[in-house]
């Protein structure tokens, strides 16, 4: 079945990350759909979504946090999801980690089953590495 890749990026930051694994998972032949939360996907399309975000100080984006509360309850129910954060600042710990953890309640509240999450410190040195890796990291739990 299809994989969802979902994003909300603002700055374009994270759709190049959700672009880069698309690509790897299409590599790899597997189906694989990149949608912005602003064409308002539907979700029982996919088996397996990625759901990727900016964030907003230490906090997820405020438009991925709308649209997922604004969600049917349990509309996630049973899916398999990896989570994808992108920020400005070069570590996890000044924003990222934050926003990641309200970003995965958000998600298992909906009844999701979080399979990887992944951060890119986007003003860290190394930063390609970094997406590498994560990418990497993310097709091969997906």
């Amino acid at each position: 079945m299809t994989i969802g890749i979902i994003v909300h990026s603002k700055t374009g930051h994270t759709l190049q990350v959700a672009e880069q694994l698309k690509a790897s998972l299409s590599k790899a032949g597997r189906p694989v759909v990149l949608v912005r939360i602003e064409d308002k996907p539907d979700f029982d399309s996919f088996e397996t979504l990625v759901l990727g975000s900016h964030t907003e100080g230490f906090a997820l984006a405020a438009e991925m946090a709308a649209y997922l509360n604004a969600l049917p309850s349990k509309a996630l129910n049973q899916k398999k999801v990896a989570l994808l954060i992108t920020h400005a600042f070069p570590l996890h710990a000044m924003g990222g980690n934050q926003a990641m953890s309200g970003f995965k309640n958000l998600v298992e509240k909906q009844g999701a089953k979080v399979l990887n999450e992944e951060i890119i410190d986007w003003s860290r040195p190394g930063r390609d590495r970094q997406i590498e890796a994560a990418v990497g990291r993310m097709a091969g739990k997906l």
